[in-house]
């Protein structure tokens, strides 16, 4: 509760104005290396992503830091949705952090990167996807979103003679499209009672 509390704080504090001679020296970072980016655009053709690894791998550690210094005994995950190339992933990996996934297609490419602490959280999951959740129960954690996805659950991992860790999605839109995913809050304390009696999750 009391990390709850902290993270409520941190979030209700106004996000501040970026100074303008920040802002500038942001921006100067990127014109200083304009010959490497011209060049590389040379050799492969324009437009192109580049992936400066090392800086990724640096506002990793600040990010992690940073929120260490306010919150104990927590985890950060990238949400690989928001770029799934498997060297972005790999980077962030070597640095600490979990992946979340949202889709089979990203928990098998987490899986075969090698990632130890994973969450499962896409909507709406299907009995292979859940299957496959299963078979790396060691190192994936599922976020259910609904009764019934924690009966689906508790059954597959039942015939697989297999336990798994769950979480659950909170949501506390009572209308809108997002209302679907997740549990409403006046419906927690019963679905933690139903959790409590399934015999493979956790």
């Amino acid at each position: 509760m009391a990390v709850l509390m902290r993270i409520g704080e941190l979030l209700r504090q106004q996000t501040p104005v970026l100074d303008k001679e920040k802002l500038a020296e942001f921006v100067n970072s990127f014109l200083a290396r304009r010959d490497e980016f011209l060049l590389v655009a040379r050799q492969h053709g324009s437009p192109l992503y580049i992936l400066d690894r090392a800086r990724l791998k640096e506002r990793a550690r600040a990010f992690v830091d940073t929120f260490e210094r306010h919150v104990s005994n927590m985890r950060v995950f990238y949400a690989m949705k928001s770029n799934n190339h498997p060297m972005v992933a790999a980077a962030l990996l070597e640095e600490g952090l979990g992946i979340d996934v949202s889709s089979g297609v990203e928990l098998q490419q987490a899986i075969e990167l090698g990632a130890k602490d994973l969450l499962f959280s896409g909507p709406g999951k299907t009995n292979d996807e859940l299957g496959l959740a299963l078979e790396h129960a060691d190192r994936v954690t599922i976020l259910l979103d609904s009764f019934g996805e924690l009966a689906r659950l508790d059954q597959l991992a039942t015939n697989r003679g297999a336990r798994v860790r769950a979480g659950v999605r909170v949501t506390t839109e009572e209308s809108g499209i997002w209302r679907k995913f997740g549990i409403p809050l006046e419906r927690l304390g019963e679905f933690m009672n139903t959790s409590e009696r399934c015999q493979n999750v956790s």
